[in-house]
């Protein structure tokens, strides 16, 4: 999994938690976004089969996690330090 791809997602969910007033949690759990670095998806089918998401969370935040994913997958993974 790229870690920096997660964490991107990771400040993508605090954004939207800001702005809806809502609790991380209530966004994504941290294991949907592990699945959705992971998985790297494209397309919001692709989105379909990553389990945490359903059809209400891919019709809110499909169209800005996918933006994170693609501006996220030319960041290499850096080694830890």
């Amino acid at each position: 999994m790229n870690n920096n791809l997660l964490r991107l997602l990771k400040e993508k969910r605090r954004e939207i938690a800001k702005r809806e007033n809502i609790e991380l949690y209530r966004v994504f759990p941290n294991a949907t976004l592990e699945n959705t670095a992971e998985a790297k998806p494209k397309r919001k089918s692709d989105l379909e089969k990553i389990k945490g998401w359903g059809k209400k969370k891919i019709e809110k935040y499909g169209d800005e996690i996918l933006a994170v994913i693609n501006d996220g997958r030319e960041i290499p993974e850096l080694p830890e330090i």
